[in-house]
């Protein structure tokens, strides 16, 4: 019987454990992008995770957000050297810890801070970092929040997706075929958003953001060919705690072009041939649609480009192969009419279409004719 006391106080004491800690605080494995959902009944517990990346030099990212208590977060490497830390002492709290760090085993600590009040809280925790994404979430693209869990995204295609917090961040790739023009646009957004442009170095290489709802921000670059990252992440939220946005990226790749829009034609690279004499009727859908279109001639000559039957203005613009500008016209109002009579060598030319000085409108059709001296179009 006494025995049997003794077998009864170990287990009771290994349940229990020390300082508050029980077998549910032992190490937990924290999956890629998978939120775990934790509470703590004392404030001396302590939970502690760890996962392992497979990159050196790979992203890791970690949120601790739905917070009912304060609460503090240290990330360790595997010599148990504090690689990263931050907290919040209130309820409803957010923390979050961003590094670049060697491929290997990492621990996280959690546990409680400045709690005043009360005796438990919860937490959600997140932990994305360079590793297998067996399952992508389909309207969310999730896990996304580092450039080793991003999603390949299709040139000029529109994806819509949605912030769940502010601590949230999407993060997609392309990779363009040849040195070009590359147009990113982020609109449809009900928050306010920071757009940014990393190469295949991680460099920062170009960005853009809006503060309110309905704003819209954009990137239009010349880049090489090669693979870039695009992150997109809250910015300046007031009275909001998720949000939905709509991101289009158009690059030199293969696309499939819409029979009436024309589109993706944003760049040179994706710009639709064009016959001449022959009108083609077109839209654009918001202020920030770039319509762009090609055309080449096969003896010097007298070049003459008619933008009419419009019901919005528009800029009217012409480049040389080379990307230089040549000429261009404008209007300002629906009805008007923009043209360019230009003498040209023989050549390719690009024309660009893009609104200009919109009031009152959201959309606006136009008709676009060039003459030209033409041989086959492809």
């Amino acid at each position: 019987m006494k025995r049997l006391s003794v077998i009864t106080f170990l287990v009771l004491f290994l349940t229990i454990g020390i300082s508050g800690q029980t077998l549910a605080d032992e190490n937990k494995s924290l999956s890629s992008g998978v939120p775990f959902y934790g509470e703590m009944t004392s404030n001396t517990s302590v939970d502690t995770f760890v996962f392992t990346t497979e990159k050196d030099g790979g992203e890791v990212y970690i949120t601790l957000e739905d917070t009912t208590g304060g609460f503090h977060m240290t990330l360790y490497d595997a010599n148990g050297n504090s690689v990263g830390l931050n907290f919040h002492s209130k309820a409803g709290g957010m923390s979050d810890i961003s590094k670049t760090l060697a491929k290997g085993t990492y621990t996280l600590k959690v546990k409680p801070h400045n709690w005043s009040g009360i005796s438990s809280a919860s937490y959600k925790l997140k932990a994305t970092y360079a590793s297998a994404v067996n399952s992508r979430d389909s309207s969310t693209f999730e896990p996304n929040d580092t450039i080793e869990t991003s999603m390949d995204i299709k040139s000029g295609v529109a994806y819509k997706s949605s912030s769940e917090s502010y601590l949230d961040i999407d993060t997609y790739q392309f990779t363009t075929d040849k040195d070009g023009e590359v147009y990113i646009l982020l609109d449809e957004a009900t928050g306010g958003y920071h757009l940014t442009l990393y190469d295949d170095n991680g460099n920062r290489v170009g960005l853009n953001f809006h503060t309110r709802a309905g704003d819209v921000s954009y990137i239009s670059k010349k880049l090489a060919k090669g693979t870039y990252y695009v992150k997109v992440k809250p910015h300046s939220w007031s009275g909001i705690t998720s949000a939905n946005y709509r991101l289009k990226a158009t690059y030199a790749s293969a696309i499939s072009r819409n029979k009436s829009t024309f589109e993706p034609n944003d760049t040179m690279e994706t710009s639709m041939a064009i016959k001449s004499g022959i009108s083609y009727k077109s839209i654009s859908e918001t202020f920030y649609d770039i319509d762009t279109y090609q055309f080449t001639t096969t003896a010097d000559g007298e070049v003459n480009i008619v933008l009419d039957e419009t019901t919005g203005g528009f800029y009217l613009k012409l480049y040389d192969a080379n990307g230089n500008a040549v000429t261009h016209d404008f209007h300002s109002k629906s009805g008007g009419v923009s043209k360019i009579s230009r003498k040209l060598a023989k050549g390719t030319y690009y024309i660009k279409v893009t609104p200009y000085s919109w009031s009152g409108i959201t959309s606006a059709n136009y008709k676009l004719k060039a003459t030209f001296k033409e041989g086959k179009v492809k």
